[in-house]
């Protein structure tokens, strides 16, 4: 690496060089207040009386791919500075054509050959700068007086230059003092050489401290920037450019580090932690011994997948409903799984009903058991491992009978299950709410309808309203208060009329709200037909439409069709993979009676916490959520070791029988341990116990 000190028209007067930046860079990005604020430092100087007076600008880094040759251009491609260096020559593009507006030729001829073309190279070699792809066309552009016939300019880049001309119109004091100013800049110039540096590692390591950059500027320059200029336009066209227009321009690199997670824990097998995509991608493929093309290829062809999905532009209206419906449900975290599934529907592996059926078994597991109320946490882990459990030789079914043996808190909620708590759930205050009556509304229906939300109501049956009127309240007779709030927002009492229509209906009596004008009988939807025939509205028929219903949602969302010769089967393969499991605890150290008392009360109290569950190894005890271990016990004859996944730096002022065992070898698998040997400090420890839990949830949700 050499690094100097040096001035910007120093730099930019160096004859045979030419500043590249990369294709694969974002674009020229500066807005007018970055601009306003540079143009407001030229004033500053301007002020200044010493004419000796210096001004620092910034740092550029430049990698030069091949040594310096008489008679050709050498490239030097930047590394960090372009958005600067490119507002830097707009300036002085704007000095010369002012210079050229006021007739002063060998000024104009001056600046232009000083600043922005080498006159002793033709065609593209003759640009000092060559900007970032997108952004080339207008530049060369400008510079050539041209830019009014570009049919599609880089708005920015011109934006920016007609700012800098207007700053000078006219004005030769202004123009001349500007011109001062460029020649009063000081940068620091590093330039990286191809044997001695890698660009790479220093780009990671000055951008970490400098400028915050998304995964997907990391992965980009990781791919492409060793590369000669040939190879990087080649790959970039070939597989770049596709990935940043699939992923729509202005929000690519939010859609792809999001893909980017997804993509890696399709690998892993294993859930990735936001912002660690990178940082894993080059510690997982490092050693898989593919060339930089292969893992472009790679990429851009999971992220066709990954955008038909999550942006729903499959080019199939069957899947494309499909991907609609998860993007309801906002269900990213099976995006591991999908990828891998669609990947084998893409290679013929399976067919399209095969692969709807699996997709629509898993729409079904997640709405399912949103509403019994299952927590979400372990989904990530869920879908991160689904695909292992794939018989190629028997595909769908295999997958299936995985859905059906999940058990615990990862279970498909059956029949029963979801029927009695589809009844009873507060539907109305859900965030599926739509969705549920949509569904409701076409299940069955030749020609499903969309429906506008923007113009359709959801209308309560029974009146929402709390002062009840009494010929509603003879329907829930002496108790009505607490039925109407335990019932109002179920089920059973919520179907859909256009919305101008809601508020002339209110409280009216059952048969009025029927038959009125724009009543429900007037709104033609399905979902109503079993209200509409009534002649009355009483416990009765709320009960009967509550069932109705209810067994509707089980055909909607239904339960995965797997035989039990089949199950049976996938049974005993579940069994012999599992590892061996200890029934209790006799095998451990045999604790004292009193020991073993205080051991029995930490382990009721963690049992105690929803969703926990006990795994009984060799040397300890695990106490896992979401398939992790946030805590462990190791008994010992007088004591036992209470080990915490919550680091020891979180924990403040940690009494004496805390340790940080982190650099010690012992069987447990975390690295804060509390040495109980007594009750005395119980009510402490509990609230160290549920800090792990917190921390290990908080830790999987990143």
């Amino acid at each position: 690496m050499k690094a100097k000190e040096t001035r910007l028209d120093t730099l930019m007067t160096i004859a045979n060089q030419q500043f590249i930046a990369p294709i694969f860079q974002r674009k020229y990005s500066w807005k007018e207040k970055q601009c306003e604020k540079l143009w407001d430092d030229v004033i500053r100087i301007w002020s200044n009386d010493n004419p000796e007076a210096w001004h620092f600008i910034w740092s550029l880094v430049c990698y030069q791919q091949s040594i310096s040759l008489p008679g050709k251009v050498t490239d030097l491609m930047i590394i960090d500075g372009q958005q600067r260096l490119t507002t830097m020559s707009l300036i002085m593009l704007a000095i010369a054509r002012e210079y050229k507006k006021i007739w002063d030729e060998l000024a104009y001829k001056t600046t232009m050959e000083n600043f922005i073309i080498n006159n002793s190279f033709t065609w593209d070699d003759r640009y000092k700068l060559v900007p970032t792809y997108e952004d080339r066309e207008t530049y060369f552009a400008i510079v050539e007086w041209i830019e009014d016939k570009v049919q599609n300019p880089s708005k920015q880049l011109l934006s920016n230059f007609k700012l800098f001309c207007e700053h000078l119109n006219w004005n030769k004091e202004i123009l001349e003092k500007a011109y001062v100013w460029v020649n009063k800049l000081d940068l620091v110039y590093v330039i990286l050489t191809q044997n001695q540096d890698n660009p790479q590692l220093i780009f990671e390591s000055m951008n970490s401290t400098w400028l915050w950059l998304s995964q997907w500027d990391l992965l980009r320059n990781y791919l492409l920037l060793d590369m000669n200029q040939a190879d990087q336009e080649r790959l970039y066209e070939n597989y770049w450019k596709p990935m940043e227009q699939r992923f729509w321009q202005e929000w690519y690199a939010t859609y792809f580090d999001s893909f980017l997670r997804n993509y890696l824990a399709m690998y892993k097998k294993a859930w990735i932690n936001m912002w660690r995509e990178y940082e894993w991608y080059k510690e997982y493929f490092a050693d898989k011994g593919r060339t930089k093309e292969e893992m472009l290829k790679d990429l851009e062809k999971y992220s066709t997948f990954y955008v038909r999905v999550c942006l729903c532009k499959d080019p199939d209206a069957d899947l494309n409903a499909i991907w609609k419906e998860l993007k309801v449900q906002r269900v990213d975290v099976s995006m591991p799984f999908i990828l891998n599934v669609y990947k084998d529907y893409d290679n013929w592996d399976l067919t399209k009903q095969d692969f709807i059926e699996i997709i629509k078994a898993l729409n079904s597991y997640v709405y399912r058991r949103y509403i019994v109320w299952i927590p979400t946490n372990s989904l990530n882990k869920t879908f991160a491992t689904l695909y292992n459990h794939l018989d190629r030789s028997d595909y769908k079914n295999s997958i299936l009978s995985a859905f059906v043996l999940f058990d615990s808190y990862k279970r498909f909620p059956t029949d029963e299950e979801f029927k009695e708590a589809f009844a009873k759930k507060d539907i109305y205050n859900t965030r599926l709410k739509n969705y549920t009556l949509e569904k409701l509304e076409n299940d069955n229906h030749l020609n499903a309808v969309t429906i506008d939300w923007t113009d359709i109501s959801i209308e309560h049956i029974f009146p929402e309203t709390e002062n009840l009127k009494p010929h509603w309240q003879v329907v829930l007779w002496e108790n009505w208060k607490e039925l109407q709030k335990e019932n109002v927002h179920r089920i059973w009492n919520l179907t859909i009329t256009k919305w101008v229509y809601n508020s002339k209906m209110s409280d009216l009596p059952f048969l009025e709200k029927i038959d009125v004008e724009w009543g429900i009988r007037a709104s033609h939807y399905r979902l109503s037909d079993d209200v509409v025939n009534k002649t009355k509205w009483d416990l009765e028929d709320i009960e009967e439409r509550s069932n109705r219903l209810a067994d509707q949602s089980l055909h909607i969302w239904s339960y995965p069709n797997v035989s039990d010769v089949v199950l049976d089967k996938y049974r005993e393969t579940k069994a012999e993979n599992e590892k061996l499991i200890y029934t209790d605890i006799k095998h451990l150290a045999h604790m004292t009676d009193s020991i073993e008392s205080i051991f029995h009360e930490y382990e009721d109290y963690i049992l105690s916490l929803e969703w926990v569950e006990r795994v009984i190894n060799k040397n300890y005890i695990a106490y896992k959520f979401d398939d992790s271990n946030f805590a462990e016990i190791e008994p010992q004859v007088n004591s036992f070791d209470l080990v915490l996944e919550l680091p020891y730096s979180e924990i403040e002022e940690p009494a004496d029988y805390i340790n940080d065992i982190s650099d010690r070898g012992h069987h447990c698998t975390w690295s804060t341990r509390i040495k109980i040997r007594n009750k005395d400090d119980f009510e402490y420890v509990k609230t160290l116990i549920n800090e792990s839990l917190n921390y290990m949830k908080d830790e999987d949700l990143d």
